[in-house]
């Protein structure tokens, strides 16, 4: 049982929000990307082609609505530093549950 005059530590209250609270109808995509020949001049993007599923925004029981959610978005990846020094990029995004059509990575010069 909880004990609810204890106050909730940080990791009960990620538990919480993804078990009944805002991210209850989300998922995690995540990518990275460990380039072969990168001299620190590029920055990585993330184009992701998604579609939300119906049923997270339809009138009925939907609670996104899809105008938030564009079909094709870029997201700048952050850089890494991996145990020997190498570089890689990350990036994690949060959606509701729907499909993933495509993902490419691609750069630009900084």
């Amino acid at each position: 049982m909880k004990d609810r005059k204890r106050k909730q530590t940080e990791e009960e209250k990620e538990w919480y929000d993804y078990a009944f609270g805002k991210y209850r109808n989300m998922m995690e995509v995540v990518a990275s990307y460990i380039p072969s020949d990168d001299d620190g001049s590029k920055k990585y993007f993330l184009r992701m082609d998604y579609h939300i599923f119906k049923e997270m925004y339809d009138e009925q029981f939907g609670e996104f609505d899809p105008e938030d959610y564009p079909e094709t978005k870029d997201y700048e990846m952050t850089e890494y530093e991996d145990y020997d020094g190498g570089l890689f990029w990350k990036v994690s995004v949060m959606l509701p549950y729907g499909q993933i059509d495509s993902k490419k990575i691609f750069w630009q010069w900084k």
